[in-house]
């Protein structure tokens, strides 16, 4: 436990909630998330793409990244 959990900032239960995972992280308990998304990969070019295109691949991706 880091010095980051004595902050009177985490008895604020929807602080606690909306920013644990942060805190996880901070304390190289989780990795971040941007580490996570850089692992699932997408074969569609982002700047060549249609949005409807994109939202689509976004709820093709989105299970395997919080399955990650």
């Amino acid at each position: 436990m880091s010095n980051l959990t004595r902050l009177t900032v985490w008895d604020d239960p929807s602080i606690c909630g909306a920013l644990s995972w942060y805190l996880a992280v901070a304390e190289n308990r989780r990795p971040a998330k941007f580490r996570i998304a850089a692992t699932v990969a997408t074969k569609l070019d982002p700047a060549a793409s249609a949005e409807d295109a994109l939202w689509a691949e976004l709820d093709r991706l989105t299970p395997i990244f919080l399955a990650r």
